[in-house]
């Protein structure tokens, strides 16, 4: 039945399935990259998420991961109350022995929702909600966006991270504007 709710041992099969798909993601246009895109500092890194409850829909192509959400692949970290991972529509499937297997397309986007946390080292950035798309390699964080580094703090109404151009940006909104305190950082002595 469409939408329906996959039982357990079937949605541990499914489990198993989604994390290898998204641990091992092709590459999009010669890109190398696990579930975070290039957020992935080293290719083949693992990604690893823990959860209260996971639930894993074929029909819709979704795989939805709610309560006390932590992804982690190298050194970054998502937080979040949900993480849902939308795959695009397989075109083919492959036929082992006897059995036609299905296969799940390529990763379209993930959405972190409800108390956001995303930290690498000491960048931390948080928000309600937070969308990863894969193909644009862009990420858009929404909900009282904040970005910290260190003391550094930058507000806004939200925030795009370009993740190939190595750029974002923090927009405000009708009347709220953008606010950022950056601490001078530590002047180095020139060596003689």
């Amino acid at each position: 039945m469409p939408g329906e709710i996959i039982n357990r041992p079937v949605m541990t099969a499914f489990t198993v399935v989604f994390v290898l798909i998204l641990a091992t993601s092709g590459p999009v246009a010669g890109r190398e990259e696990g579930v975070f895109g290039s957020f992935q500092r080293g290719e083949g890194k693992p990604t690893h998420i823990t959860s209260d409850r996971l639930e894993a829909y074929k029909e819709k192509e979704m795989a939805s991961f709610s309560g006390h959400v932590v992804a982690t692949q190298d050194d970054w970290v998502i937080q979040s109350d949900a993480l849902t991972f939308y795959f695009e529509k397989a075109e083919a499937s492959d036929q082992v022995g006897s059995k036609k297997i299905e296969g799940t397309g390529g990763l379209s986007r993930i959405e972190a929702r409800g108390n956001v946390r995303i930290t690498q080292g000491e960048r931390i950035v948080t928000g309600e909600q937070a969308i990863f798309y894969r193909e644009e390699q862009k990420v858009i964080v929404t909900g009282n966006p904040i970005l910290k580094e260190g003391e550094n703090i930058i507000k806004g109404d939200r925030v795009i991270v370009y993740l190939e151009e190595k750029r974002g940006m923090v927009e405000g909104a009708k009347g709220k504007r953008v606010s950022a305190t950056i601490y001078p950082g530590e002047k180095k002595e020139k060596k003689k």
